[in-house]
């Protein structure tokens, strides 16, 4: 009589133990493949974020606009008040349609990092709610703004930690970042040169409010 040909319970026994080891590596190399996936995800869309940030602050700061603020026929200054962590200014629209909008930068703690958030308002707007506020960049260790130019009665330009009551915007305007987090993309240093002149020799005349000649 002969005997059907099989395997003995030794043999499965093996061959059940290999399949457990392969399927084992093969779902932890299906997990790190994933794990670095996601990694390249994070790291490209933070990249993009900072791009678009950067994008922003060029495009906005560059188009500043130097609006002469009269306070009395002996003093005045240009709207823009700057510090180490916020800056308000004038800007002029990117499409050309002429209308001038305040944006405000500001660096916001939530308790672990600083998020870097812009808002706008029409310059002729009522109540001074901004019509759009929203995250510019996230994910912030530190970040410094300051200024180059000529303030007060300087005759050389020099950099500083606040710009307010000047009779001119900074020459430069400088923004330093520092991500948060191990690995990240490096921000390169930025510095900003603001496109609009102001009139600083104008003679302004309240009733028109328009120069007037020059001094």
């Amino acid at each position: 009589m002969k005997h059907e040909a099989g395997f003995t319970l030794l043999e499965l026994l093996v061959a059940m133990t290999l399949l457990a080891f392969l399927s084992v590596g093969l779902m932890a190399g299906l997990r790190t493949g994933a794990n670095i996936w996601q990694k390249a995800q994070d790291k490209n869309l933070d990249t993009n974020a900072m791009r678009v940030a950067q994008k922003t602050l060029a495009d906005n700061l560059g188009r500043a606009y130097p609006k002469l603020v009269v306070v009395s026929p002996e003093e005045s200054h240009i709207d823009f008040d700057g510090t180490k962590d916020s800056m308000t200014f004038l800007s002029t629209a990117a499409s050309g349609t002429g209308h001038i909008m305040r944006d405000t930068l500001t660096a916001q703690s939530n308790g672990k990092e600083l998020v870097l958030a812009i808002s706008a308002t029409p310059e002729l707007g009522t109540g001074g709610a901004p019509i759009w506020s929203k995250p510019l960049l996230r994910h912030l260790a530190a970040i410094e703004f300051s200024y180059f130019g000529a303030a007060g009665e300087e005759k050389q330009p020099a950099w500083h930690e606040t710009w307010r009551n000047q009779h001119a915007l900074p020459h430069l305007i400088r923004v330093r970042v520092v991500l948060a987090g191990a690995g990240t993309t490096p921000w390169p240093e930025m510095l900003i040169e603001p496109h609009i002149a102001a009139d600083a020799d104008c003679i302004y005349d309240a009733l028109t409010k328009f120069c007037q000649g020059r001094q």
